[in-house]
């Protein structure tokens, strides 16, 4: 499902507002085949509209935008809400009568039930989601916790534009979308364009936990009401007391809840597999609440260094499922990166973007949706930057004169050198020089976040030209962004207060 709307500052027309919502919609109908709809509030001046693909409740009663029974709340929805089946009992029992078996259908009736806030605290799920609140004549621009989903945004001759693709919104700009050029040192130095910027000047990321909030005369501001931050803080003064076995067993049983409520569709369902741990993982979760073989798929290398059928095959094998496996060569990579421009929307540096590709055109023509072990290494610290912190915080201590100096000494000596010699002493090491680079960067960064931003980061100081240069790390904090041209908004109830925090739930 794909979302984009706009909402015109102080009274646009209504029906230009759909007209501007379609045009944008159909740039991604390749993303949601099988349904299209646009709502639109005249009198407000709000359009949404959505292109859908049908996952859960495939019938005409998943259809969005939608509206909540009591005209309320409308909600434009990508994504997927992972225990809406726990939320539907609940709001049963509170007496909520529903029509169709979406979990659309579940999210828009609990926000009018429950309030925003209180509805947000209970989804689990990935989703970029656009709320017009009637009786308040508020939009509400929320990104899940963790940025799964992407949601931008931009304002444009008085109307605020927004989507879940970037080629949505620049659709609409034409010619006014300009590249932003502190966005590509960002590139450049990280391998990717951290919200809330973009690769274009005047379009803007929603960063991952936070909700925006405009009203139809302007008013706005965005607040986080979530932080990834705030949770780990909380773990560390509360941890864990268990023993290794309790704590395993627990582990387990969250990842084999989490593999079964992504195992719920009307759709058929299968799993990318790769050589590694995290993918086997998954897979054999999901054939282990499967009645049937599950379908697995996994890309194949002619280079022996990259390919890793042979472990995924075996996996295959001894759990059971029936697995697919595509052998690319360096012609299927070069074919396809003309349209990874399209694909991507803006500059994306990871080397698995074309295979993950190529095998998603691969399972596509067998299935709709695809489990991956991807998310594994970040939680559960499978990377060498994870396993190096213990060495970088000790270096981090030793005299700035020494770990500067190493710094330096380290961008004076060729890459193929460090490369050379290194191979010498472990031939099968990938990339040598990056790694001590990026070691070296982290042990003279001046504080940890500059540590870790310099062992995520690449060496691209060579290549940018003077005066392209990559600031400051953005704080953990989401700072309030300025007003689109009206006042700021509190609650409703006059508390002073962000609603996240607002005692009485009032959003």
């Amino acid at each position: 499902m794909r979302h984009r709307g706009a909402l015109g500052i102080r009274g646009a027309d209504g029906t230009r507002l759909a007209h501007q919502a379609g045009v944008m919609i159909d740039r991604l109908a390749h993303r949601g085949p099988d349904d299209r709809g646009v709502w639109q509030d005249d009198a407000a001046g709000v359009a949404l509209a959505n292109r859908r693909l049908a996952i859960i409740d495939l019938s005409p009663l998943g259809h969005q935008p939608m509206t909540s029974a009591d005209g309320r709340v409308t909600v434009a929805f990508n994504g997927e809400i992972y225990n809406y089946q726990d939320l539907r009992q609940q709001l049963v029992g509170e007496g909520v009568a529903f029509r169709g078996q979406s979990d659309t259908e579940v999210l828009v009736e609990a926000i009018s039930r429950w309030g925003v806030n209180r509805a947000l605290a209970a989804c689990n799920g990935m989703f970029g989601l656009a709320i017009w609140l009637a009786d308040e004549r508020r939009l509400m621009l929320v990104r899940d916790r963790l940025g799964e989903k992407p949601l931008y945004w931009s304002l444009a001759n008085g109307v605020l534009l927004f989507a879940s693709e970037l080629k949505a919104i620049r659709a609409e700009l034409g010619y006014r979308a300009v590249p932003d050029e502190a966005a590509l040192a960002d590139y450049f130095r990280q391998g990717f364009i951290p919200a809330p910027r973009t690769a274009f000047t005047g379009i803007h990321q929603l960063p991952p936990g936070t909700c925006m909030v405009v009203s139809a005369d302007g008013g706005s501001e965005t607040r986080a009401y979530w932080s990834v931050a705030d949770a780990a803080r909380r773990a560390l003064a509360a941890p864990l007391t268990l023993e290794d076995p309790e704590i395993l067993r627990l582990t387990g049983d969250l990842l084999t809840d989490a593999v079964r409520r992504r195992m719920v569709s009307d759709v058929p369902l299968g799993v990318f597999l790769s050589g590694g741990i995290d993918s086997a993982l998954v897979a054999a979760l999901m054939q282990g609440q499967s009645a049937t073989p599950i379908r697995s798929f996994t890309i194949g290398f002619e280079q022996a260094e990259f390919d890793e059928s042979a472990a995924a095959e075996a996996t295959a094998r001894a759990l059971g499922t029936d697995h697919t496996t595509l052998r690319v060569d360096a012609a299927d990579a070069v074919d396809l990166v003309p349209h990874l421009a399209s694909m991507y929307d803006e500059p994306f540096a990871d080397i698995s973007a074309i295979p993950t590709a190529l095998l998603c055109r691969l399972a596509r023509r067998h299935v709709t949706v695809a489990l991956s072990g991807d998310g594994g290494d970040e939680a559960f610290g499978g990377y060498s930057r994870h396993l190096w912190a213990g060495s970088i915080n000790g270096w981090r201590r030793k005299p700035g004169w020494l770990r500067h100096g190493l710094a330096r000494l380290d961008a004076a000596i060729p890459d193929a050198w460090i490369d050379g010699t290194a191979h010498l002493l472990k031939p099968h090491l990938r990339q040598p020089s990056d790694k001590v680079g990026k070691f070296l960067g982290a042990v003279a960064a001046a504080d940890e976040d500059q540590a870790y931003i310099a062992m995520l980061g690449m060496k691209a100081d060579a290549i940018l030209r003077p005066g392209l240069t990559l600031g400051a790390a953005a704080p953990v904090a989401v700072p309030p962004l300025t007003p689109l041209g009206g006042p700021t908004r509190h609650c409703a109830c006059n508390c002073a207060t962000w609603p996240a925090t607002c005692p009485t739930v009032c959003w």
